[in-house]
């Protein structure tokens, strides 16, 4: 009988062992740091990219008014139209920018890279990129020199009527109305039209375009480089 109840003593745990069991807690895992999902990056990136394009929409937009109103001040009437037909057609030209990226289709110009077509890969990036191609053309270059151009005919219409001497709101207002009317109506149509020309001849819109930037490119200046060389010697 000693025997066992021994060993039920032996089996029970003392009170210091338990309140040292309870008092050891199990320790908080280390927390698994959250890894964003590449759908979340994407659309941080797109947001931060907008804000990046609204920013540089307000900068370059101040600027190229100020540059506009100081321009069509210090000029005569004349300058100061010249200066508001080329608003309107730099607004209608890199809209075009914009839309023939992209339509344009890749498979042509991936062709005229491996025959080492100079302008071409320069091309192939723009096509790549062409969302973001087109947020800076249209969006922000195009639409930027359109805004600037209403701005351009109100200036006119002030330098005429300071001109004719006649302070007469009525007569400004109309005038303002009718130039702003022509402005609007000019670039509009002038954008239709450039639109099918843009979507017809996207190739060879996007392929202008790209030559003219692989200028700043090493690579695409060492092409052209070997393709007038070649051309050389092939004469010869």
């Amino acid at each position: 009988m000693e025997d066992i109840e021994k060993d039920d003593l032996t089996e029970q745990d003392s009170p210091l062992e338990k309140e040292e069991s309870s008092s050891i807690e199990p320790k908080d895992e280390p927390k698994k740091s959250k890894k964003l999902s590449k759908e979340q990056i994407r659309k941080r990136k797109a947001i931060w990219y907008s804000v990046r394009i609204t920013l540089l929409a307000l900068v370059l937009g101040a600027l190229f008014a100020f540059i506009s109103e100081i321009t069509a001040e210090k000029t005569n009437m004349i300058g100061s139209i010249i200066l508001l037909v080329l608003l309107i057609l730099i607004s209608i030209f890199f809209d075009g920018i914009g839309i023939a990226v992209t339509a344009c289709d890749l498979a042509p110009l991936t062709s005229m890279a491996s025959r080492k077509v100079y302008g071409s890969k320069t091309a192939i990036k723009m096509v790549k990129n062409a969302s973001k191609v087109s947020s800076i053309c249209s969006d922000l270059i195009g639409d930027t020199f359109g805004i600037i151009s209403g701005a351009c005919a109100t200036v006119i219409v002030i330098e005429w009527m300071i001109k004719m001497g006649t302070e007469n709101q009525n007569i400004e207002l109309w005038i303002t109305v009718a130039l702003s009317s022509i402005v609007a109506a000019l670039t509009i149509g002038g954008k239709a039209f450039i639109k099918n020309i843009a979507v017809d001849k996207s190739k060879e819109f996007t392929m202008f375009i790209a030559k003219i930037v692989a200028i700043f490119s090493k690579s695409e200046r060492a092409i052209l480089k070997n393709n007038r060389k070649k051309k050389n010697e092939d004469e010869e």
